[in-house]
C-alpha cells in the first residue's frame, strides 16, 4: 500500500440500506480507497478500466429493447387511442352516441388520471421496483381495455378510461428507469430513443385499426397487447441499483450478471463494487453530517441534477414541442387564415399537417443515429438554435404577411418549409433528449420518485397548455404563438449550455460523481479542482 492511500474499512453495521426488503440486509464489508489522496496515474487507470471495459452482452440489451419498445407500441395504442373513440362516439349511428360534452368530459378524465398514475409509480419503483412497478401497470391495463370493449354505457367507458390513465402513468417512467439502469452506456440513448420510434408507430398502427374497425374492436386488441407485454417482461430482470439499495446485494450480482452474459462475472462484480460503494458514500456522508434521508434529499449532489432535468422537461411545454404534437392542425389553419398565405394551389392546412407527422417520424428515426454518434449536449444545442432559427423566422413572416400588402409568391409553401424545418430541428433534439437524459441526470437515490413526480407535472402542464391553447392563439395569432416558441427554445438552449452536463458513454456512477462537485455551472467545472475527485470528474467530463 502506498504511504499517502488510506483505506478505511466499514463495518457492516455502519452501513444501512436506504429501503429495507428483506430482515436486517447487510451490505458487504468492502475496502474502500479515499480519493483524497489518489495519485494521478492511478485515477487515469480507475478511468481507462471505467471507459474500456467492453460492452454488456448484446443479446441481452436485445432482448431489453425489444421489452421496452413493445410496451412504447402499446403507449402509442393509449395516446391514439382517443382519436379514434372520441369521433366514433360522436357520430349518429354510433351504438353508444355521445355528444361533444360526454366525449370532452372523457378526455378530461384521462388527463387527470394519468399524473395521478405517474406519481404513484414513482413511489411504487422505490418500494417494489422498476420491473414490478411495470408489470402491475399492464395488469392493471387488461380490465380497463376490457371494460371499454364491452361497455354498456358511459359509466363503463369513464371507469375503463380510468384504470387505464393511472396505468398509463404506471408505465411512463418504469420502463424508461428499468433501460437507463440495465443498459450499457455507449447505447443507452439510442435505445430510449427507439421507445419514441415504436410509439409513433403505435398510434399509426391505433389509427389505422380504427379505420378499419370499430372503437370496441380496438379496445379488445389493446387487451391483447397489454398481456403480450405484460409475459414479455418476465425474460428481464429487475434493477440491480435498486436490489443494491434494498441489501439485495447477491440478487443484484445475479441480474448484473445477466446483464453482462456468460462468462463475464468480472465486469459485473465491478459493476456492484461501484453501485454499493455510491451507496456506502452517500450513508457515510449522512452519518458525518448527522442529517437524516430527508435532509439529504435538499443537498446540492441531488438538487442540482434534479432542477436541472426538471426545468429541460418543462421548457419542451412552451417551446412548442409538445404543443404543435396536439394542435398542429389548429396552428396551421390559424397560419390559413392570413389572406396572404392562403392559396388556391398552396398547401392547405390538413397536408400540412399530414407532411408534419411524416417529419416527425423520419426524424426520430435519423435521432436513433444521431445519438449514436454525437455526444448529448451539441446535439441539444444545435436542436435549440435550430428551433429558435426557425421559429423567428417564421413568426417574422407571418407578421410581415399579415400586416402588409406585399404578396411574396408561394407563401404558403415557405409557411410550410419553415414550420417542417421547426419540427424537424426540435425532434432531433429537444423531443428525445429530456425522456432519455432523465433517467441518466437524476442520481439514484431520488431516480424513481423524481421520475415520477416529473412525469405527473408534465402531464398537468400540458393540460393548461391544451386548455389555454384556444385563447392564447385567438389573442396573439400564428406569428405571436411561434415568437414565443423562439424565444423559449433560447431561453432552453442557454440552460442546456449552461448546465446540463454530458452524459454520453459515461455510467450513471459518473454522471453522480460529477454532481458531487462543488460547480454549479458545467462551463465553469474546470475551475474547481481543488481535489482529486473533482479532477477524476472533470477529465470523464470532458
Amino acid at each position: 500500500m502506498a504511504p499517502n492511500q488510506h483505506e478505511v474499512m466499514l463495518r457492516p453495521e455502519e452501513v444501512a440500506p436506504i429501503v429495507e426488503k428483506e430482515p436486517n440486509p447487510v451490505l458487504p464489508t468492502m475496502n474502500v480507497t479515499t480519493y483524497t489522496s489518489k495519485q494521478p496515474d492511478e485515477e487515469s487507470q480507475d478511468f481507462e478500466c471505467e471507459t474500456q471495459s467492453g460492452m454488456r452482452s448484446l443479446v441481452r440489451q436485445a432482448v431489453l429493447a425489444f421489452v421496452v419498445c413493445l410496451s412504447a407500441v402499446h403507449g402509442g395504442f393509449i395516446v391514439g387511442y382517443s382519436n379514434i373513440l372520441l369521433p366514433q362516439l360522436n357520430t349518429t349511428n354510433s351504438s353508444l352516441h355521445a355528444d361533444m360534452d360526454t366525449a370532452s368530459s372523457i378526455a378530461m378524465v384521462y388527463t387527470i388520471a394519468s399524473p395521478l398514475g405517474s406519481l404513484l409509480c414513482g413511489v411504487l419503483m422505490s418500494y417494489i421496483g422498476r420491473k414490478t412497478t411495470m408489470q402491475l401497470g399492464f395488469v392493471i391495463f387488461i380490465p380497463g381495455w376490457l371494460l371499454i370493449t364491452f361497455a354498456q354505457n358511459h359509466i363503463m367507458i369513464y371507469i375503463g378510461i380510468v384504470i387505464d390513465g393511472i396505468a398509463k402513468g404506471l408505465t411512463a417512467g418504469a420502463p424508461i428507469v428499468l433501460l437507463d439502469e440495465l443498459a450499457d452506456p455507449r447505447i443507452r440513448g439510442v435505445l430510449c430513443c427507439l421507445g419514441f420510434v415504436f410509439m409513433s408507430l403505435g398510434i399509426f398502427l391505433v389509427s389505422m385499426l380504427g379505420v378499419l374497425w370499430s372503437w370496441q374492436l380496438v379496445a379488445g386488441v389493446s387487451a391483447v397487447l397489454a398481456l403480450v407485454c405484460l409475459i414479455s417482461q418476465f425474460f428481464v430482470v429487475e434493477s440491480p441499483i435498486w436490489l443494491a439499495r434494498c441489501g439485495r446485494s447477491k440478487a443484484a450480482e445475479r441480474a448484473l450478471n445477466w446483464v453482462w452474459g456468460p462468462g463475464r462475472e468480472t465486469e459485473a462484480k465491478r459493476d456492484l463494487d461501484k453501485i454499493l460503494s455510491n451507496i456506502q458514500a452517500e450513508e457515510r456522508e449522512r452519518i458525518s453530517s448527522n442529517s437524516n434521508n430527508w435532509k439529504m434529499l435538499l443537498r446540492a449532489r441531488v438538487l442540482k441534477p434534479f432542477l436541472i432535468i426538471h426545468a429541460f422537461n418543462l421548457f419542451q411545454i412552451i417551446c412548442g414541442t409538445n404543443i404543435l404534437i396536439f394542435f398542429s392542425l389548429a396552428i396551421m389553419q390559424k397560419v390559413d387564415e392570413i389572406p396572404a398565405v392562403a392559396e388556391a394551389d398552396g398547401v392547405d392546412s390538413k397536408l400540412s399537417t399530414v407532411l408534419i407527422s411524416i417529419v416527425r417520424v423520419i426524424f426520430i428515426v435519423i435521432a436513433c443515429f444521431l445519438l449514436f454518434w454525437i455526444n448529448r449536449r451539441p446535439l441539444a444545442i444545435v436542436s435549440g438554435i435550430g428551433c429558435s432559427l426557425m421559429a423567428f423566422l417564421l413568426g417574422t413572416f407571418l407578421y410581415i404577411q399579415a400586416t402588409s400588402a406585399f404578396d411574396i409568391p408561394g407563401s404558403s409553401w415557405i409557411a410550410t418549409a419553415l414550420v417542417l424545418g421547426f419540427v424537424a430541428a426540435n425532434t432531433c433534439g429537444f423531443f428525445v433528449l429530456p425522456s432519455v437524459m432523465m433517467g441518466e441526470v437524476l442520481p439514484s437515490k431520488i431516480r424513481s420518485v423524481a421520475c415520477g413526480y416529473i412525469y405527473a407535472i408534465n402531464d398537468v402542464g400540458m393540460c393548461f397548455a391544451i386548455k389555454s391553447f384556444p385563447a392564447m392563439s385567438e389573442s396573439l395569432g400564428a406569428h405571436g404563438l411561434f415568437w414565443i416558441f423562439a424565444v423559449a427554445s433560447v431561453a432552453c438552449t442557454l440552460l442546456v449550455y449552461l448546465l446540463l452536463p454530458e452524459t454520453q458513454g459515461k455510467s450513471l456512477e459518473q454522471i453522480e460523481d460529477y454532481f458531487a462537485q462543488s460547480n454549479v455551472m458545467y462551463i465553469t467545472r474546470k475551475r474547481h479542482q481543488s481535489s482529486p475527485l473533482v479532477k477524476r470528474s472533470t477529465k470523464i467530463f470532458s
